[in-house]
């Protein structure tokens, strides 16, 4: 899970890290989201900030393109408003995945609610959620 900035806001340190147990995912921070998730958390991977980034970050952060390996037929992506629409976009869909976006702006945070419901209805499938920044 990469944590930025505007997660600040919302005081989340026990949420997150209840959110990163239940998920049982790395905790990587971008500099200014220090303070939002324990450092001595044995799931603290670290900070990610291009050049300067810590070695564990950086791995986990580059690990992330592929996501690509996890699209297949049975895939149905779900692309929530916000920063989120250009990385989905960048995603190569071979034939067969479903790919659900809203491109609204009242719409912000629907994509949660909505794979939820979409994973519940189609449990052979995988669901993947894609939401960051000005999405939730």
């Amino acid at each position: 899970m990469l944590v930025g900035p505007k997660v600040q806001r919302a005081h989340p340190q026990r949420e997150l890290a209840r959110l990163a147990e239940a998920m049982g995912c790395p905790v990587v921070l971008q500099p200014a989201a220090k303070g939002c998730f324990p450092e001595d958390h044995s799931q603290f991977a670290g900070v990610f900030w291009g050049q300067v980034s810590t070695l564990a970050a950086d791995a986990i952060v580059n690990w992330a393109d592929q996501t690509q390996a996890l699209l297949s037929a049975t895939t149905t992506v779900f692309v929530d408003t916000g920063d989120s629409w250009f990385n989905g976009s960048q995603l190569r869909l071979p034939r067969g995945p479903e790919f659900e976006i809203e491109m609204q702006w009242g719409h912000i945070g629907w994509s949660i609610p909505a794979s939820f419901g979409y994973a519940l209805s189609k449990p052979h499938k995988r669901t993947i959620v894609l939401i960051g920044d000005g999405a939730f």
